[in-house]
């Protein structure tokens, strides 16, 4: 019965680690966003965060978030949650879910430790900001 369940391909919806501002342009702070690159609307949808990972040969792992951020338009983005400098040298995952065209897709995005790095940063599109992003 697996065998005829369809599975539905996420392509061109990413997750995006962005580099800003705070609001009284300050400091910097870091932000991660669902990026739509697609022509259509994803609807429903749900992202879970967490990290993991070791630290001075300790296991570490943060609490789990999750995010309903209801509807994406085509070609938009939309903010998920701040996330902490300190927690870049653990994995940070994002599971994201949502339905287009009454079809129920999801992926698992995970940025490995040590990754998220202005060495690494490029311009994400639509927020034409220092980031980077995983498809």
């Amino acid at each position: 019965m697996l065998k005829d369940i369809e599975e539905y391909v996420v392509q061109n919806v990413g997750i995006a680690i962005v580099q800003e501002w705070d609001e009284k342009g300050n400091d910097i702070i870091y932000n991660a966003y669902v990026i739509n690159l697609r022509e259509t609307v994803l609807e429903g949808v749900l992202v879970k965060s967490n990290g993991y990972g070791t630290i001075e040969g300790e296991h570490r792992e943060t609490s789990t978030l999750r995010h309903f951020l209801d509807t994406i338009e085509p070609m938009s983005y939309c903010k998920i949650e701040p996330i902490q400098h300190e927690l870049f040298v653990l994995n940070n995952r994002f599971m994201l879910t949502y339905f287009e065209n009454n079809k129920l897709y999801d992926k698992e995005f995970v940025f490995e430790s040590n990754t998220i790095h202005p060495d690494h940063f490029k311009q994400v599109p639509f927020l034409r900001k220092p980031g980077i992003l995983i498809i």
